[in-house]
């Protein structure tokens, strides 16, 4: 059976193949992108950026960071245990579509994904995802 861990604030629900909804609760974690800004152009007085991703980090449900990455030993500790005892190689791990392509590198032994295109219900309110979305190939 599949183990899936949600890097988001937010539970998952994704819509399976069958139509059942397989729902995935916060880890308790949340990856992040660091994102700096530069200004491409103004219209009007509107800048319009574009962002560059900077560094992954992991911030705790307080919004403060509860976890460390040594890029040096390329290891994260979330509440003092290295996440590769919580973390186990084919796990699938749900991040948001910005952390997708750095977390991808953090975890080389695991699937990394984002919530796929946005499921509403018929007052248009949010009710999940249609799958969940590989990183980019390069």
């Amino acid at each position: 059976m599949a183990t899936y861990i949600n890097l988001t604030t937010h539970v998952v629900n994704v819509r399976k193949l069958n139509g059942e909804t397989l729902t995935v609760h916060p880890f308790g974690v949340e990856a992040r992108v660091s994102m700096d800004l530069e200004v491409g152009f103004e219209v009007e007085g509107v800048e319009f950026k574009r962002p560059r991703s900077g560094e992954l980090m992991f911030v705790g449900k307080d919004g403060y960071p509860s976890a460390v990455v040594k890029a040096e030993a390329n290891t994260l500790f979330w509440k003092n245990k290295d996440v590769a005892e919580l973390i186990w190689t084919g796990d699938t791990i749900i991040v948001s579509a910005m952390a997708k392509a750095k977390a991808a590198l953090f975890f080389p032994n695991n699937t990394v994904v984002s919530p796929g295109p946005l499921l509403r219900n018929e007052q248009g309110q949010p009710i999940g995802c249609d799958g969940l979305l590989l990183p980019e190939e390069e």
